[in-house]
């Protein structure tokens, strides 16, 4: 439980982020939070998802409302220009959210194909076969 003066508690969250070594800005954290509430512990919902994506302030807006209806689709939220999906929103059954992490998670490999068969790559001095397969999903 946070208790006190609003600067006295700005420094000591300052401090707790700074030691901790999380990113920030200006010793902020960049992260993302999103909340769940159950339909049994939601009065007047069946659920409630809230959002805090973190993207920080952007003028012109970084996301925008939108609406797909049609063709099987009935669909509101915000999503960032550009995007080919509705990023966070809900229909009539679902809402969904996303959060914006700013952790090293992503990694990037640039392979090597053989140019006379597309289903060999280079690796460790070699030529290797791929391997196929399905995932049932």
């Amino acid at each position: 439980v946070l208790d006190g003066p609003p600067d006295a508690l700005r420094e000591r969250l300052r401090a707790q982020f700074a030691e901790s070594g999380q990113p920030g800005i200006a010793g902020w954290p960049t992260t993302s939070n999103i909340w769940l509430v159950g339909r049994d512990h939601a009065r007047d919902a069946r659920a409630i998802l809230l959002n805090g994506p973190q993207f920080g302030w952007w003028n012109p807006a970084y996301t925008y409302g939108i609406g797909l209806h049609g063709a099987g689709f009935d669909v509101v939220g915000n999503t960032p220009f550009a995007y080919p999906s509705v990023l966070f929103g809900h229909n009539a059954h679902v809402a969904w959210g996303s959060t914006a992490g700013f952790g090293d998670d992503v990694d990037i490999y640039a392979e090597k194909l053989d140019p006379a068969d597309r289903t060999r790559y280079f690796h460790d001095g070699q030529w290797k076969r791929m391997e196929k397969r399905s995932e049932l999903i």
